[in-house]
């Protein structure tokens, strides 16, 4: 099978796992003991049988559970994920707001963990059983163990309010939100550069930096354990002793023999893991007042926002199905035994 193939047949079976998930958050959804009518209409509007039978029927509530699904379910083959019962916007429009804030997160979460992980896997495995390694280990321990809403509320206590080193939540300064227009990716950190605001760029990044560390350190720790067992596991292979039997220094071996075929484990991990990060960003979001997917799914969840809830899920798993084809394809260039069959 070559690699077009490979993708083509992927990317066709990312449809069935989508109406799949579709299914399955309608089920979970609207099996919870509550009413939405009961969440937007006050009590006073309750009491009224007309207002409740036309909220019902405005929103297809008054129809079968079945009929529901199935209407939805062909919107949704047309690219069409229906009406949000908070906002009255389509829920694809409000996806396309907030997503960018919540990819700028986790993309700043996932280059944190890697550009930390890696390295400390790498010394921690060179450096066995040292302080080096025992530090490491310790930072690993700490990253996948530690709450994430226990350090986030710590981490502005510390950074924020005592020391003040860092700004507080949101995205930019109080004040500044209407200085940039963030209509390029919708991404600040990338808009404010491709725009030439470069001390907007700085504030922006200020404001990154604290959130994405707290959402990484998790995967942080992951990275660290699977890099250290993996260069452990490869620097006792045969081809690492005919490399340093040639003469070649020790930089050399580590960097070009060792660390490449030790790093497919470790991007198996990353790839899942940013999945992770964009499904479980609400604390982290709701925390830092950072106005992504997380958010926005905390919102639907308190108002028993169907659409919103069901759009949100799709996008999770879409996400997560394109980066794990990602991950497959780096296979590719991270053992050249893949790209010849084997052979």
């Amino acid at each position: 099978m070559t690699m077009q193939q490979f993708i083509l047949r992927r990317l066709l079976l990312m449809i069935p796992l989508l109406i799949g998930i579709s299914l399955i958050s309608f089920i979970i959804s609207h099996s919870l003991p509550a009413d939405p009518v009961a969440a937007f209409l006050s009590q006073k509007s309750m009491e009224d049988p007309v207002i409740v039978a036309t909220f019902r029927k405005q929103w297809g509530l008054d129809r079968p559970l079945w009929e529901q699904y199935w209407i939805y379910l062909k919107n949704l083959l047309q690219g069409n994920l229906g009406v949000s019962l908070r906002t009255h916007r389509p829920v694809l429009d409000d996806l396309r707001q907030f997503l960018p804030a919540s990819m700028e997160l986790a993309i700043g979460a996932t280059f944190y963990s890697i550009f930390l992980g890696i390295p400390l896997g790498v010394v921690s495995a060179i450096k066995k059983d040292k302080l080096l390694d025992h530090i490491a280990r310790v930072i690993s321990l700490v990253g996948v163990s530690t709450p994430v809403f226990w350090l986030a509320l710590v981490s502005l206590y510390i950074f924020y309010f005592r020391l003040g080193w860092l700004p507080g939540p949101g995205r930019l300064d109080a004040g500044m939100e209407l200085d940039v227009q963030a209509n390029i990716t919708g991404m600040y950190t990338i808009d404010t550069l491709l725009q030439g605001k470069f001390d907007t760029f700085i504030i922006a990044v200020k404001h990154l930096f604290l959130p994405a560390s707290v959402l990484g350190i998790g995967t942080l720790g992951l990275v660290t354990r699977i890099t250290r067992s993996s260069m452990l596991e490869v620097m006792c292979q045969d081809y690492i002793r005919t490399a340093r039997s040639k003469g070649l220094r020790e930089r050399m071996v580590i960097l070009r023999h060792a660390l490449k075929n030790a790093l497919i484990p470790t991007v198996t991990v990353i790839g899942l893991s940013f999945g992770g990060i964009m499904a479980g960003t609400v604390l982290t979001e709701t925390i830092f007042t950072w106005p992504g997917i997380g958010r926005y799914a905390y919102q639907a969840c308190t108002k028993l926002d169907f659409p919103a809830i069901m759009g949100v899920s799709i996008l999770i798993a879409l996400i997560f199905s394109t980066v794990n084809l990602l991950v497959d394809i780096s296979y590719a260039f991270l053992d050249p035994r893949l790209r010849t069959g084997g052979r």
